[in-house]
């Protein structure tokens, strides 16, 4: 079964989405800060504003599929117009770091490295969940 947004059209592979909560009050959408002693924002974090709607972020999977189901493995990629210079050398692709469970925007270097993710029903809405690589990562 396929995925909906908001609107209640089909996720589409490749598509952008702005991800938010799904309750008012509960902040805004998911975006980048500098976390720790980090001197580019690398750390994915949720807006504490609510009406900050967040960076895009493309979803993708590798099958040729025009649909989202939940059953599919994605790559999530933030879709920023205006990367900092830190980050231009940066895809924006999601990564978990193993150790802290931290979702961070993986180097060039760890490009091939991590995991990926799957939008799963919760309740009457959905949740992200981390794969890791053995499971059916890249």
């Amino acid at each position: 079964r396929e995925l909906l947004d908001v609107d209640g059209n089909f996720l589409r592979n490749g598509g952008s989405y702005y991800i938010v909560p799904a309750f008012r009050g509960k902040g805004g959408g998911l975006e980048l800060a500098r976390t720790g002693s980090e001197t580019c924002p690398r750390t994915v974090v949720q807006a504490p504003a609510e009406q900050s709607r967040g960076l895009p972020a493309r979803l993708s999977t590798p099958p040729r599929i025009r649909y989202i189901g939940p059953e599919f493995y994605l790559t999530i990629e933030f879709e920023e117009q205006k990367p900092p210079s830190c980050l231009r050398d940066s895809n924006l692709q999601w990564k978990v770091e193993e150790e802290s469970q931290i979702v961070k925007i993986a180097s060039k270097e760890e490009e091939q490295l991590f995991g990926s993710f799957q939008i799963k029903p919760y309740r009457d809405d959905y949740k992200l969940v981390y794969c890791e690589p053995q499971q059916g990562g890249r």
